[in-house]
């Protein structure tokens, strides 16, 4: 039986990265400017400034789920949490991310991938997170109980 070293990691859409990382540089470059310019005086505005670029990093740059062959990586909270195959019961994509039920009932969320949010009336389509969450699961179940040769693979939606 031969192992599955491929890495998959999910994290927020590249536009929005991108977007955060422009973002981010403007509004630090202006704050050095400000600093500057009016010195101390505007120590508390760089300050917020500051504080507000680091939430972005934390909420929006920081969050991914990584699943390799040892299990699930998920970075969200402040300790990353480190999920083995085998622990792994179920896994439910939504509007806030990916859901995953461990053994014992213990619930993990990662940020991303997300699902659209649905707007009553209209069908949703197959969303990236509704493949990890499907990919995550048969993953799971097969380490539990190997049947065939390799593990299942996550194969992207073509674009």
């Amino acid at each position: 039986m031969s192992e599955d070293t491929e890495m998959y990691v999910w994290q927020a859409p590249r536009s929005l990265r991108r977007f955060s990382y422009v973002a981010l540089a403007v509004v630090l470059a202006l704050a050095l400017r400000v600093l500057f310019l009016y010195g101390t005086l505007a120590a508390i505005g760089v300050v917020l400034v500051l504080a507000a670029a680091s939430q972005v990093w934390w909420m929006v740059l920081r969050p991914r789920l990584a699943a390799g062959p040892d299990g699930v990586d998920i970075v969200l909270t402040r300790e990353p949490v480190h999920l083995d195959w085998t622990e792994i019961r179920s896994v439910e994509a939504g509007p806030d991310g990916l859901t995953i039920t461990c053994t014992g009932g213990r619930e993990v969320t990662s940020r991303f991938p997300q699902r659209a949010k649905a707007r009553p009336g209209v069908s949703v389509e197959e969303s990236e997170a509704d493949r990890v969450a499907a990919f995550l699961a048969q993953r799971a179940a097969w380490a539990r109980r190997p049947s065939g040769s390799q593990p299942p693979r996550y194969e992207p939606r073509a674009a």
